[in-house]
């Protein structure tokens, strides 16, 4: 995803300077959510994997946000 880069959460960089003001704390996780089941090919396991969160969260928080 733009403006990201690094693979390991502790390494992830976001480059936040094309938002005119910052993204909530939703919003980060709402685009989370969608690159992780983007680069999971739609796979819910391996974006719950991708994120290190269950897969019952997973499915939670993609309802949530109707994914």
């Amino acid at each position: 995803s733009p403006g990201i880069t690094g693979d390991h959460p502790a390494e992830v960089e976001l480059d936040l300077s094309r938002f005119p003001k910052l993204p909530t704390l939703m919003e980060l996780e709402t685009m989370a959510l969608r690159e992780a089941m983007k680069r999971s090919g739609g796979n819910m396991s391996q974006a719950a994997k991708l994120l290190g969160i269950h897969r019952q969260t997973m499915a939670k928080k993609l309802a949530r946000i109707k994914i």
